[in-house]
């Protein structure tokens, strides 16, 4: 497919698609991936948060707004975000139920008609 053909089809300039498939038959790497999380420098801080907190889920906001406060972290709540997601493991699903009923049925969670 010309180079033309696909700048116009992805709304890129040739120049731009020129680089990248310059780039592809080059073998070259995004220098980026191979970087270190900045929120890596703090794993120990964030293992003692995680502990303290136990098997609740966690809520990450609460963790950088931790590390910014006790620990002086420069850093993003995202990269804070990135780095959870990437070292820890996801919390396990909980399991859901869903009850349909027939239209016209009454809520019967309290014992009471929820109908005046």
């Amino acid at each position: 497919m010309p180079k033309r053909r696909i700048a116009r089809e992805l709304s890129l300039s040739e120049g731009t698609v020129r680089y990248h498939l310059r780039r592809l038959a080059d073998g070259a790497s995004d220098g980026r991936a191979r970087q270190q999380r900045r929120a890596g420098a703090y794993r120990a801080a964030i293992d003692h948060w995680l502990a303290q907190h136990g098997a609740a889920p966690v809520n990450v906001a609460a963790l950088h707004d931790w590390l910014v406060a006790e620990h002086g972290y420069p850093g993003s709540l995202r990269s804070v975000q990135r780095f959870v997601g990437d070292v820890y493991p996801r919390p396990p699903r909980r399991a859901r139920r869903r009850v349909e009923t027939p239209p016209g049925a009454r809520h019967r969670s309290t014992g009471r008609s929820s109908r005046a």
